[in-house]
């Protein structure tokens, strides 16, 4: 059976070609589109596990008041783990941050320094055990309570695209503006100066992009995060790794500053660094390993525990710089080699 032929116009071949790409691009759109969306569910569906988990851990919105001048927290047995981990971050830890004093957490990478920062400042809530402010203890506690005695400065300072003032000003956007103690708090971070410098001042854009723009250097951003934490007055100051981007005279004169925020003998430093040589003029270190607190003490009397982890970790880092033994303690006095 011999098989029919019909030819086809050029015309109508060529637009049946098109045709069919076309309807190819468009099916690949499709099958993309819907990829995408499969994977913003996957998103979505995170987001809305992580908000009921967060409602689950969190401070209740209405609970008791932290009353009194000043904040004094208190831990004890605290367990952390974080949800799907396999092991604790931090284990059976009991340790009190005194008011009016400069208490510093040390210890390696992954030791837990930042998790108990967290629970001191009330972002998590112990697996187990309690922390207390004023002898509240945090699951009967008013959130806002305790927030509205806290100041954050994080290692990673948020660069929000806005006026230098509007970026110190974020500290405490609840109450009205105040110029004065805006750059009040930018000359205590030793950031002032450049501000005023700078060709609009205190309304120029912290973005490069943008009219009115000016780029700011790392350590600038650092100093602007130290405004908005001075800025925001309060009790208990927690700063991680405040120096990270400065360069050496900077970060003497940035832990002079912060040491003197204690002089009222009301306002709290919790200071996390990684730099043994600032905690030497704090009141109180908490040293810790994996999880667990292993020393506490003044850096005189860490120094002077033979084999001790802070004393072992601090001569490594003088280690660096050509000194064999341990520096002289407050007092003048020599520490045992």
């Amino acid at each position: 059976m011999a098989a029919g032929r019909r030819r086809v116009p050029l015309a109508a071949a060529g637009t049946a070609v098109l045709a069919i790409r076309n309807a190819t691009g468009y099916l690949n759109q499709i099958v993309n589109q819907l990829n995408h969306m499969c994977e913003e569910s996957l998103y979505l569906t995170d987001m809305n596990n992580s908000i009921k988990l967060g409602a689950q851990h969190a401070i209740p919105d209405h609970g008791t008041g932290v009353e009194g001048e000043g904040v004094e927290v208190a831990l004890q047995d605290d367990t952390f783990r974080y949800p799907g981990a396999e092991r604790d971050a931090l284990h059976k830890v009991s340790l009190t941050i005194p008011k009016g004093k400069v208490v510093a957490l040390v210890g390696e990478n992954g030791s837990g320094k930042t998790t108990l920062a967290s629970l001191i400042a009330g972002l998590y809530l112990p697996t187990t055990g309690t922390v207390s402010y004023n002898g509240v203890d945090v699951r009967e506690a008013n959130r806002e309570s305790v927030f509205d005695r806290i100041a954050l400065l994080p290692q990673d300072v948020d660069c929000w695209p806005m006026t230098v003032r509007a970026n110190v000003y974020i500290g405490d956007p609840d109450r009205p503006l105040n110029q004065e103690k805006i750059e009040a708090a930018a000359e205590r971070a030793d950031i002032r100066t450049v501000v005023e410098e700078i060709p609009h001042r205190w309304d120029s854009i912290a973005a490069k992009d943008f009219e009115r723009g000016v780029r700011l250097s790392g350590g600038q951003w650092q100093r602007i995060g130290v405004s908005r934490a001075i800025y925001r007055e309060r009790d208990l100051l927690i700063v991680d790794e405040p120096t990270a981007a400065l360069d050496p005279k900077a970060e003497i004169e940035m832990f002079e500053s912060l040491r003197s925020f204690t002089d009222d003998g009301v306002t709290t430093v919790l200071l996390i660094t990684h730099r043994l040589a600032a905690t030497a003029n704090a009141d109180v270190i908490y040293v810790l390993h994996q999880g667990r607190l292993l020393e506490s003490g003044s850096h005189a009397e860490l120094t002077s525990l033979t084999g001790g982890h802070y004393r072992e970790l601090y001569e490594l880092q003088a280690a660096q710089y050509g000194h064999a033994t341990v520096p002289s303690s407050r007092k003048g006095e020599p520490a045992d080699a």
